[in-house]
């Protein structure tokens, strides 16, 4: 069985893939499917190196049981932090507000639909072990809290996120078309068009501005930005 991140192009991603776990990739369908069905949304972040993310992908999310508690109650959500470190870093900061302590991988979030965090937790043992509630008796516990009091969940979660104003204020921002229209065309107003770079020299490698041109190409197929790494490229042999 085969879920919606088959499609991602991260390859963390697409190894959560044959979960049996109802994955969603971060975005308007999970956040407005979550708000529609009323349901918490239970969010992992991880990457490909990432020791633990593996074992609790072994231990919890490829379990049978666990999947189910997370299909029916929750909308599971999966974010590459090496893809989306704009997103790691708000909720790595949410988790350090609530536990008071620093956050690692993988990091494991429960919200409202709202987005509001009520609980964080890092990596979570599929039974009771290391001190810790396991996930299968979490999920249960979770989902019950909500049913029976999601106004409260609702309110200590907009407390955490107003403590962290102004911080993390524009962390949570997604990707809107407005805002790639706006790298696309700052890239090109920056780009020296005879020697290739960016801005005045002396020049240094925008290693960052690359990726960036690359990824905008692969989202908006404007053949300009490829030619622009192309070139940049080429004057650098």
């Amino acid at each position: 069985m085969r879920n919606r991140l088959i499609n991602e192009e991260s390859h963390y991603l697409q190894k959560h893939a044959q979960d049996p776990v109802d994955w969603y990739p971060w975005g308007e369908e999970a956040l407005q499917k979550a708000q529609k069905e009323n349901k918490a949304i239970f969010l992992s972040i991880g990457y490909s190196s990432c020791h633990w993310c593996h074992v609790m992908q072994r231990e919890s999310f490829d379990n049978e049981e666990i999947a189910q508690k997370l299909n029916e109650n929750f909308i599971s959500i999966k974010v590459d932090k090496e893809e989306r470190p704009d997103i790691d870093r708000h909720f790595q900061e949410i988790y350090e507000k609530m536990q008071n302590k620093r956050g690692g991988w993988p990091l494991s979030i429960f919200m409202t639909p709202k987005r509001s965090p009520f609980h964080a937790a890092s990596y979570i043992p599929p039974i009771a072990n290391y001190g810790m509630m396991g996930f299968a008796d979490l999920l249960d516990v979770i989902a019950r809290s909500y049913t029976q009091d999601s106004e409260t969940m609702q309110k200590k979660g907009e407390e955490v996120l107003e403590a962290l104003k102004p911080k993390s204020s524009i962390e949570a921002t997604r990707i809107t078309e407005q805002l790639i229209n706006i790298s696309v065309q700052q890239i090109k107003e920056v780009f020296e068009k005879e020697y290739g770079g960016f801005g005045d020299t002396p020049k240094f490698l925008h290693t960052a501005t690359l990726n960036l041109a690359l990824k905008l190409y692969k989202l908006t197929k404007d053949k300009e930005l490829k030619d622009i790494v192309t070139y940049t490229l080429d004057k650098m042999l």
